[in-house]
């Protein structure tokens, strides 16, 4: 090419802030002034902003946001300045938005990241905030049963006196008569229409109020209930005649009085408010409880809450009742009066729930009727709440039935804001705030690395930037490419007469539309050099030869179109000269620190004469194209030989072309067989010898035109030699693998196949081919193969487009690739952080959920275990509650009847024995005694009867003094089976306190004062078992002006009233084994007694196992939930076993294995994107500067002017002979090697490589944050250490020469082109550094005055400058500029570098 092609070229005006030179407008700039400024004082952040007048208009124009607009001279206020920088970055995030959604991969990732870290998130909030209100509900759900139970253990021994008094009545004779004169009593209302007995004189009898007042305070005293058992009251016939105490000032606080006169006589069945309800009552026999209502006597409450709870009394013999036809021997009721405000303080009921933030309601729902209608209703009542309970409704609370009495009670707990987390909602936002931003964040990296991309693939073919990445050498081989070279003509003298800027201008518009015709056509634009344009087809796009021809020729007339068309500012006229040229092009990248994709090989320096040859307006090819195009299956070309001799071989002129009309094209069978062969690739030729697998579309259609190819003056024409394989690429020569010839011999065939096919035109050559295959088939294949295995060689891939994914992904797994997303994540430690961040976060929150859930299930199990033993506990509570009634009974009567207390006086003198190692005394003359075994029959059996335990209260029995005396039954027959039966006589003189295996057991109680159980026991009789396991139920009766001596203290005890019960049979009942297994629990129930060693005299423990544990209970001990189940003084517990309850369930395994795959997954996808993005980042910025590439990518306009920067050239000396007697890849590996080394100066140095153009390295020095002496400094010691290193340096003992010159000057600096945008450098200045390069001397480096200013202005020059003379004569003349004075850069003192001054070749 001709020296015209240096960079030369202007800019548009200068980007400045209104009165500064030096202030350069842009966001970035902007933004680090308003970061840098943050740290100061307010008043200084804003006399710095106060710079930027006219930035906002100057932003708005450079975002393509004309709307918006600063007024000029305005000063920019701080609210103004972040307005400014927040709109910057707006329209950055709206550019990259456009750009995401432009690409379908990029929006759907964006989108898919979203949503599935939303989901994610949101999920995991989800299934925490459920478990929370999952949680907070069991708790509801516990602590509702906890208090539930307290309560009703407190309700029970409140219920517990009415049980007593029942007994009492049905065994104490004095009050038999009293339902009869109540019966006698008249019926009144009283003044506010309740009903009313006149029984004031009855009931006030001493006849029943003295029998009555002492069994009332007995059993008041016994329940230990102050200030809750308020009143006791007997209700012969329903009417209310006894109560105690009658006027109670025990139980309330001082000045407090209940007098209950008031209500003697009160007709419970007949009063129309409480009738229903008695009447009710009498029906179910249940136990009724009414309220809470507010007592009030003289007009002061005296019970603010009061629970009236009524039990019916059936005594056979009694007058009936009738109810809806039926009679009942109905006595009357037993009542007792609760004081419920303050039953709830001891139960602590509103603290509890307080102290937990919880709000509850306790109601009952009574059934009524209407007196009216006389149809029942429902009515609630709300027997307590707290004072927020209003709050509670089905969504926030939980609802535990109580079961008291036959009255529906209900027990609601929950919170007023519901169980919700209060954290749900604003956790929620953030997921979703945090999903977008990492989105966002994906979104940009994206965005970045696609415009990475973009620009990228506009500067060289994406196969080359795969490649450069994986740190590949970029050749390729285009066997028949056609190169387009398009020059402006005497663009020196054009550029003379321009300023910078408006050259800038010039290119800029030029290119711009090369760039869209090229886009149009589908050539690729491989570079611009300066005022040259150059193209390709049939290069990296892979297509036939005369398809890149036509799509070259083509795109060449429209350029000559366009600048014929073109209009310049200045009415100037420009003109480009055309030069196409077809062949072998070889293809690669040179350079690392700034790599450029460029062509070499003798096709390209034909395309560079046929350029330089032709004539303005004009488009020259060569012969071969002129072939390409001939042949053209779209185009007409209009072709005219050029005969002026101006070339030594024959070029074209390419006038034009027109359409070719679509003719269906005849069928292939019926063209000769040399047409076939002419116009059908190998595929479909008919030649016999050929076969279809051997030759391709593009090497068939390279051998038809290879004897027209034209090489350049000194250029062989060997076509085997030009293909030949390079043994530097692969370390040997390729050989056919099918010729076991010599390589003599190889070379033979390949020359004659040479001959064959090198001067013929293609009907000539595709015959002799023939005829050559037919005579001998090898010397064809031999030459196939080895041409094949060149377009191997050269990394051709004609199947990369059809290549599937999976291959693809296969590809990318080879060692090296991972080798070098390894080691670029190693140093890149931000790519290593955010894939770390990535793969933990996934990980965390994927095993949390996981574990989450897992625990979840487990507490649900281990909740479903606390609810299965609290519903248990309530269960077999109430059964031996019912179970203890007896015995308190019993106790109670005992101590109200006189007839039993001489019992135990008589049972103490009797004699003692041994019987079976226990001990007994002879009780006979109280068993046999007919009084005492009457009455405590008729006691006894009346208490079982009433206690409905068939099967399961098997025996009642009352032990005076501990001693065992009587019985009942003797012989039980009813609660066995036929044929079986329980004699208990056999146990009567049995003496508890005194026998070795009970001593301590039994004493304990009676100091303890507490009913115990003992058992399970197995009863035996003639040695069978006939209970195979019972509970014994003792409760110690006392008895004033006794005394029983144990531990030298004495204790008023009369004995024990004992109940036998058959656990089996209880246990049916409970259906514990149904109950447990239908909720999958192995189950064991135990109880701790303390006991006695006789001999150490030392008290232990033993556990005794209630209920035997179940047959896989022991296999998973370790899987198991206690309950302890405080009933009496014993200790039980209840354990349930769950085989599943701390066992990792199988699909937490698979699902933490699937979580890590995932985790490592988008580690590897994280990191794979953003070494992608480095690499494309690293790759930009090798090629253009960081800053230059952002505003590029912004599509902003790149231009800057440099005032005073220092240019750098280098040529290789006979460059064009060195081309012509290497083979291409040779050049290229040297010139690799050359410009490696120049790229690691550039980084030592500092200086910014510009561009390579052939052998020409440019580099400025002083581009930005440097001073011109700097500058120049820089690209002075670039300059000592290139030259030095070329000094040194041999290929293959070849030695290479340079020339280099320097000069300094104002220069414009900017981005030119669309399809390949190229940062070149433009000014008088640069074409000054290219004189002085061109005019300079071998191995000597030259500089221009100014940079001789420059380096002689440093402070300590330490440069050896010599003033060049010639013949005596100061001065050289340079072509453009007359005669300039010049200097020789010897050498430095710094570098340590001086160079021969007469070392020179010339």
């Amino acid at each position: 090419m001709s020296d015209d092609n240096v960079p030369k070229g202007t800019a548009e005006a200068d980007i400045e802030a209104e009165g500064s030179d030096s202030n350069q407008l842009n966001s970035s700039s902007f933004r680090g002034q308003l970061r840098r400024t943050s740290e100061t004082s307010l008043t200084q952040l804003v006399t710095s902003i106060t710079k930027f007048k006219n930035y906002w208009t100057k932003l708005a124009q450079n975002d393509r946001a004309n709307s918006i607009e600063e007024p000029r001279g305005k000063k920019l206020s701080l609210f103004d300045a972040v307005g400014v920088c927040c709109a910057s970055q707006i329209y950055k995030t709206m550019a990259n938005f456009r750009i995401a959604f432009s690409d379908v991969k990029i929006a759907l990732i964006t989108i898919l990241t979203f949503l599935v870290l939303c989901a994610t998130g949101i999920s995991v909030i989800l299934v925490f905030a459920n478990e929370h209100a999952t949680s907070e509900r069991n708790l509801a759900v516990e602590m509702a049963k906890e208090m539930g139970y307290q309560i009703q253990r407190e309700m029970n021994r409140g219920l517990l006196p009415l049980f007593t008094m029942e007994e009492i009545v049905r065994q104490i004779s004095a009050f038999d008569n009293l339902p009869i004169e109540m019966n006698e009593t008249a019926s009144y209302p009283n003044a506010q229409g309740r009903a009313f007995r006149n029984a004031t004189d009855l009931c006030l009898d001493q006849r029943y109020t003295t029998p009555f007042s002492k069994v009332a305070r007995s059993i008041k005293d016994s329940s230990k209930m102050e200030k809750i058992l308020v009143n006791i009251q007997l209700a012969p016939l329903g009417a209310l005649c006894l109560s105690y105490p009658l006027i109670n000032t025990e139980d309330f606080e001082e000045g407090i009085i209940m007098n209950n006169t008031g209500a003697i006589g009160l007709d419970i069945i007949n009063d129309p408010i409480n009738g229903y309800l008695a009447l009710q009552a009498i029906k179910n026999g249940n136990v009724t409880i009414q309220g809470p209502l507010k007592l009030i006597q003289g007009g002061v409450p005296v019970v603010k809450e009061a629970l009236i709870a009524r039990n019916p009394v059936y005594i056979e013999g009694y007058q009936h009742i009738t109810i809806d036809g039926k009679d009942y021997p109905f006595w009357g009721f037993t009542t007792v009066l609760l004081n419920w405000d303050q039953l709830k303080k001891k139960s602590r009921l509103h603290e509890f729930y307080a102290e937990r933030g919880m709000d509850f309601i306790m109601k009952r729902t009574d059934t009524l009727i209407d007196a009216n209608t006389r149809t029942e209703f429902k009515k609630t009542v709300v027997i307590t709440e707290s004072s927020n309970s209003g709050g509670l409704d089905q969504t926030n609370s939980v609802s535990v039935p109580l079961k008291y009495t036959d009255n529906e009670w209900e027990l609601i707990v929950g919170y007023s804001d519901g169980f919700d987390a209060p954290w749900k909602t604003w956790t929620c936002v953030i997921a979703v705030i945090f999903s977008l931003l990492v989105a966002s964040g994906v979104m940009t990296t994206l965005v970045e690395k696609k415009k990475h991309e973009l620009l990228l693939y506009r500067m060289m073919p994406k196969e080359a930037v795969r490649r450069l990445h994986q740190n590949g050498a970029v050749i390729e081989k285009y066997d028949l490419a056609t190169i387009c070279i398009i020059d402006i003509v005497s663009f020196t003298s054009i550029a003379d007469k321009l300023r910078p800027e408006e050259i800038f201008t010039l290119l800029k518009e030029l290119y711009t539309k090369f760039d869209a015709i090229a886009k149009k056509h589908g050539v690729f634009n491989v570079e611009t050099i300066g005022d040259s344009y150059v193209v390709t087809g049939g290069g990296p796009e892979n297509c036939l030869g005369k398809k890149g021809a036509e799509k070259v020729a083509m795109f060449a007339l429209e350029c000559v179109e366009a600048v014929r068309h073109y209009d310049s500012h200045d009415g100037s006229s420009v003109q480009v000269r055309v030069g196409i040229a077809s062949g072998l092009v070889i293809a690669g990248v040179v350079g690392t620190s700034m790599p450029k994709f460029t062509l070499f090989g003798d096709t390209v320096t034909l395309a560079s004469t046929v350029e330089t040859t032709s004539k303005p307006m004009m488009i020259q090819c060569t012969s071969l194209t002129e072939r390409l195009l001939q042949d053209s299956d779209n185009f007409t070309f209009l072709l005219k030989e050029r005969k002026d001799g101006k070339l030594p071989h024959a070029t074209w002129w390419i006038k034009g072309s027109s359409k070719k009309s679509r003719k269906k094209r005849p069928p292939r069978n019926s063209k000769s067989k040399e047409d076939a062969s002419l116009n059908c690739s190998p595929k479909e030729s008919h030649h016999d010898g050929v076969n279809d697998h051997m030759v391709s579309d593009k090497s068939w259609d390279l051998i038809r035109y290879a004897g027209g190819m034209e090489m350049p003056y000194d250029v062989s024409t060997n076509l085997v030699s030009a293909n030949s394989v390079d043994e530097s690429l692969d370390g040997v020569m390729l050989e056919s693998p099918s010729s076991s010839r010599s390589e003599a011999s190889s070379s033979s065939e390949d020359s004659d196949l040479v001959s064959i096919i090198g001067s013929k035109s293609k009907e000539e050559a595709l015959s002799d081919l023939a005829s050559v295959y037919s005579k001998d088939s090898a010397a064809f294949h031999n030459y196939w193969s080895r041409l094949a295995k060149t377009n191997a060689a050269w990394g051709e891939d004609d199947e990369e487009e059809s290549v599937s994914i999976l291959e693809r992904y296969c590809r990318f797994f080879r060692c090296t690739a991972l080798r070098h997303m390894a080691k670029a994540t190693i140093k890149e430690k931000k790519i290593l952080i955010v894939g770390i961040v990535v793969f933990a976060s996934i990980l965390i929150t994927g095993i949390s959920l996981i574990l989450v859930l897992s625990s979840k299930q487990r507490e649900e199990s281990m909740q479903k275990a606390v609810d299965t033993a609290i519903d248990f506990d309530h269960r077999m509570s109430d059964e031996l509650f019912k179970a203890l009634l007896p015995v308190y009974a019993l106790t109670e009567l005992v101590k109200q009847l006189t007839i039993f207390d001489d019992i135990p006086e008589k049972a103490l003198n009797s004699s003692s024995y041994e019987k079976n190692g226990m001990l007994f005394r002879n009780v006979t003359d109280i068993w046999s005694n007919v009084s005492y075994a009457t009455k405590f029959s008729s006691i006894a059996s009346s208490i079982k009867r009433e206690a409905r335990m068939k099967y399961i209260l098997v025996n009642i029995q009352l032990a005076p003094a501990g001693i065992v005396s009587l019985v009942y039954p003797e012989v039980n027959e009813e609660d066995f089976p036929e044929g079986y039966s329980l004699d208990s006589r056999s146990a009567r003189g049995h003496d508890l306190p005194n026998d070795p295996k009970n001593i301590f057991y039994v004493r304990k109680a009676i100091k303890g004062k507490k009913t115990t159980i003992q058992g399970p026991l197995t009863l035996m009789q003639a040695g069978a078992p006939i209970v195979r396991e019972a509970l014994i139920v003792r409760n110690p009766i006392y008895k004033d002006n006794l005394s029983f001596p144990i531990d030298g203290s004495s204790y008023p005890f009369w004995g024990f009233a004992t109940v036998i019960l058959n656990w089996e049979s209880l246990k049916r009942k409970l259906e514990i084994e149904e109950f447990f297994s239908s909720r999958g629990f192995d189950y064991s129930l135990t109880r701790s007694d303390t006991l006695l060693n006789l001999t150490t005299n030392q008290e232990f423990t033993e556990e005794i196992a209630i209920i035997k544990p179940s047959k896989n209970a022991m296999a998973h001990t370790e899987n198991s939930i206690s309950h302890k189940i405080s009933f009496t003084d014993n200790e039980w517990v209840l354990t349930l076993y769950y085989k599943d309850l701390t066992k990792v369930s199988p699909w937490v395994s698979w699902s933490c294995f699937g979580v890590v795959m995932v985790a490592f997954f988008a580690f590897f996808l994280v990191i794979t994107v953003m070494v992608a993005k480095s690499d494309h980042e690293a790759l930009l910025y090798r090629m253009m500067p960081r800053d230059v590439t952002s505003r590029l990518q912004q599509g902003k306009v790149v231009v800057e002017t440099l005032p005073n920067a220092t240019i750098f050239f280098s040529h290789v000396i006979g460059f064009t002979k060195l081309s012509g007697a290497m083979r291409p890849s040779e050049f290229m590996k040297m010139l690799n090697q050359i410009y490696d080394e120049f790229d690691r100066l550039a980084v030592k140095h500092k200086v910014h490589k510009i561009e390579v153009i052939g052998d020409a390295y440019i580099v400025i020095g002083g581009r930005k944050n440097c001073s011109d002496v700097e500058g120049a400094k820089r690209a002075a010691n670039f300059a000592l250490d290139a030259l030095n290193f070329v000094d040194k340096f041999r290929y293959k003992n070849m030695r290479i020469f340079i020339r280099t010159g320097l000069s300094s000057g104002p220069i414009v600096s900017g981005v030119v082109g669309a399809s390949i945008p190229k940062f070149t450098i433009f000014g008088n200045s640069v074409n000054v550094a290219s004189r002085m390069e061109s005019t300079g001397k071998s191995m000597k480096i030259q500089c221009s005055k100014t940079t001789f200013d420059l380096l002689s202005a440093s402070s300590s020059c330490e440069y050896d400058l010599e003033k060049r003379s010639e013949d005596g004569n100061s001065g050289i003349t340079v072509k453009g500029k007359g005669l300039m004075q010049t200097w020789w850069i010897n050498g430095s003192s710094t570098l340590h570098i001086n160079r021969t001054r007469n070392l020179s070749i010339k």
